[in-house]
């Protein structure tokens, strides 16, 4: 029997069911320490790891053994913290420390398996001063001292990068700080996807970026890369790119093959309000602005904008795109702007090519194809809110469900009818919501072919209806004209 109603444990508030033996637990990240009424914090009940001890518990002191065999591997402390009892952090092999000024680390098992060296190295007087606010990082055997901090970046007066204690996937080396190099095993594993090194980097330690993801580099020239995958998981491949290149400075994108993943890397020469743009193959290859309202320019740096790369925008919170006066883009590639919520789009009439999934799910309810517009590819504007959409008499080609899951009723393709167009299966297909495509309105030029495949209906939620009328060898036999459809009879007829 629980004698009590209510009762707190490290990490969990409890509370008593009827004094039964029944408990119920409700966890909170701020619940995970036990702090008591001197301010000192005498448990954690949380994950290893990485851990950044918050600075509104109102600490002042770590207790003994508070974090005993955690398997934390960094610690963050607020500078509030003073006092750091004896095997506080015991069992633990740390091998970054943050934390404040002055602060009394009691004795060499307070601070874990590297306890004493670090005790020795925080005590230990540099430039006449002990004790200093910072951050500590263990490597080699011995701790190295970083105080300069920006954006939660450490660093030490010779420019070395040591520790990162930020959370974001994307990390811009401040530039004009002088920072010149990236310690071994600095920012390794901090989930890093983006990393932007200025200039004046040369030197990235081993495995500096171990176990972190990055596709998208931007870099200087020349610079030493060292062993242990040191700029990430595909650092073979992004160092084969890199050197092939002359060892250039510029952006580099990673896009890996949907079939065998391989890892291709992009070069960009120019950035111009988050675009990477090269200007040897005219092409934007990748895009780290913050979204909202984006325009397409025509040039950049006096290169003619051609092409936009596979997935460049997918993704980035874009509300609004324009592409500028003047555009000579010709083709949009797989899955460039994918996931934007983008209301309306038009594309410049130079455009030739849209491929797969270029604008899928980007909540389109206003389309202008290109007059120029030759290839529609596969769910190239699949899951959109279209409900009317032209198709210019230059489309040859409307790819496998190009279309298929939005609230069409109707669909204008013009053109003559010179039995060059093929519209793919499941073109415009109803897919499984009851909105999808009920296409009623169908304007289509003669000599069209439609493939209705594998249970794919090209034509909208009434189309087999249409191509069995539209294809009759014995009545219609493909030629042209606006078709209706008649929800109450369920019957197709020409106008």
């Amino acid at each position: 029997m629980i004698s009590s109603n209510y009762f707190t444990v490290a990490g969990a508030t409890v509370y008593n069911n009827n004094q039964s033996t029944t408990v119920m637990a409700a966890f909170l990240p701020i619940a995970q320490y036990r702090v008591n009424e001197t301010g000192t914090l005498t448990a954690y009940s949380g994950p290893g790891g990485v851990l950044a001890v918050p600075d509104n518990i109102n600490l002042t002191g770590i207790g003994d053994a508070a974090f005993t065999n955690k398997n934390l591997t960094e610690i963050s402390l607020p500078d509030a913290v003073q006092t750091v009892a004896g095997g506080a952090f015991a069992g633990n092999t740390l091998t970054k420390i943050t934390l404040g000024a002055g602060v009394d680390i009691v004795d060499d098992t307070a601070m874990g398996v590297n306890g004493a060296s670090f005790k020795t190295a925080y005590d230990t007087e540099s430039g006449g001063v002990s004790k200093q606010k910072g951050n500590y990082s263990f490597s080699n055997g011995a701790w190295h001292y970083s105080g300069n901090q920006v954006d939660q970046l450490w660093f030490d007066a010779a420019g070395l990068v040591s520790a990162y204690t930020g959370t974001s996937k994307t990390l811009m080396i401040p530039d004009g700080q002088n920072i010149t190099a990236i310690a071994p095993q600095a920012l390794a594993a901090r989930g890093i996807k983006t990393l932007s090194l200025p200039d004046t980097v040369k030197t990235v330690g081993d495995g500096a970026f171990k176990d972190n993801s990055i596709t998208d580099i931007t870099i200087g020239p020349g610079v030493t890369v060292g062993a242990d995958n040191a700029l990430g998981t595909v650092t073979d491949s992004f160092l084969a790119a890199y050197h092939s290149n002359a060892d250039k400075a510029g952006n580099y994108r990673c896009y890996f093959e949907i079939v065998y993943g391989t890892p291709n890397w992009y070069y960009s020469d120019f950035i111009v309000n988050g675009m990477a743009f090269n200007t040897a193959t005219q092409t934007i290859n990748s895009y780290a602005g913050s979204g909202g309202n984006l325009t397409i320019p025509a040039n950049i740096d006096g290169t003619v904008v051609k092409t936009i790369l596979d997935n460049s925008f997918r993704s980035k919170n874009i509300t609004g795109l324009v592409f500028d006066s003047g555009s000579q883009l010709t083709t949009i590639k797989a899955g460039a702007f994918c996931q934007n919520p983008i209301p309306a789009v038009t594309l410049p009439d130079t455009v030739k090519t849209v491929e797969g999934s270029a604008f899928q799910s980007c909540h389109i309810s206003s389309l202008t194809l290109s007059s120029s517009l030759t290839t529609i590819e596969l769910a190239a504007f699949m899951s959109n809110e279209l409900s009317e959409i032209t198709i210019p008499d230059s489309v040859t080609s409307i790819g496998q469900q190009a279309f298929v899951s939005n609230k069409l009723t109707k669909v204008v393709i013009e053109g003559t009818g010179d039995g060059n167009l093929t519209i793919g299966k499941g073109a415009f297909q109803a897919f499984t919501q009851a909105d999808s495509n009920p296409i009623t309105e169908i304007t289509i030029p003669d000599k069209v072919t439609i493939s209705d495949e594998d249970g794919l209906v090209a034509m909208g939620k009434y189309g087999a209806a249409f191509k069995s009328l539209y294809d009759d060898p014995t009545g219609n036999n493909q030629i042209g004209g606006t078709f209706t459809y008649d929800i109450g009879t369920a019957v197709w007829t020409k106008n």
